[in-house]
């Protein structure tokens, strides 16, 4: 304690988060390679909110509890075209940012479902910032079905490739657009 010279017996964790790679950064001399290895002990890498889509409903019923509380609103929650705006969103700011803009819609609206009139990324989301518009949302996929090398797999393999190319590579759109579990994108990795 401040003031005594008598130790006091502690028990706690240290969690720390940053979106920079740290590593990186003791290489380049910017982060102190003994408070690197002090807080690298066990490494969790989260990917960004829009590499992972399927989180984004979860998360929405999440802050929209707290939000009910904090406000003593009801909140009934989105409308189809409001979550479909959250879905289709880039969310540069992760989280935080979605937290924000439901806070901000929960404010603006009268005890009614959010729509995306309350929504601050609908008057931001440009065209060029939506992921897949419908005008491109087809994918051309020509397959030679007398060469001896086309089997289902290479089909398949095809598919989800140029999938993933239409999708920026981001596997939880990729998956999405499919229907299909975005776990099959990583194991078709490791097996090639």
């Amino acid at each position: 304690r401040l003031g005594s010279n008598k130790p006091v017996k502690a028990d706690f964790r240290v969690i720390t988060a940053t979106h920079r790679n740290l590593s990186e950064m003791v290489k380049d001399g910017k982060f102190r390679e003994d408070l690197y290895h002090r807080i690298n002990i066990f490494p969790i890498a989260l990917p960004s909110l829009r590499e992972r889509r399927e989180d984004i409903p979860l998360l929405v019923d999440y802050f929209l509890e707290q939000l009910r509380s904090e406000l003593g609103k009801p909140l009934p929650g989105l409308s189809q075209k409001a979550m479909d705006l959250f879905l289709s969103y880039n969310w540069h700011g992760n989280i935080r940012e979605l937290k924000n803009c439901l806070e901000r819609a929960a404010i603006l609206s009268q005890n009614e479902l959010i729509r995306p009139e309350h929504l601050t990324i609908s008057q931001s989301l440009s065209k060029e910032e939506k992921i897949l518009p419908d005008e491109k949302d087809k994918i051309q996929i020509n397959i030679d079905l007398n060469s001896k090398e086309t089997t289902l797999d290479s089909i398949v393999d095809h598919i989800l490739q140029k999938t993933l190319e239409k999708c920026n590579n981001n596997k939880s759109l990729a998956a999405d657009k499919l229907k299909i579990d975005r776990k099959i994108f990583y194991r078709r990795e490791k097996r090639n």
